[in-house]
């Protein structure tokens, strides 16, 4: 009979999003490498984070293109 071990449960760490704007700040004023080492991420998590930032900041810069045109036209 074989014994069966339990599988070990691997936790995600959650980081705020004011966590993760301060990181994006520090990262561009000294380099993704040296504050991925700092802060014992890994330089991909920050590059998806700045993604998203710039993902984030695009459509909020369209909406606020579209509110702009449509007080215009109105």
């Amino acid at each position: 009979m074989t014994s069966q071990t339990k599988p070990t449960k691997i936790t995600r760490i959650r980081y705020s999003e004011e966590y993760k704007k301060d990181t994006l700040v520090l990262t561009a004023e000294v380099g993704v490498d040296i504050v991925a080492k700092q802060l014992w991420i890994h330089p991909s998590q920050i590059h998806e984070w700045s993604s998203k930032a710039r993902l984030h900041q695009s459509k909020r810069d369209a909406e606020r293109e579209f509110t702009t045109e449509n007080a215009r036209l109105f």
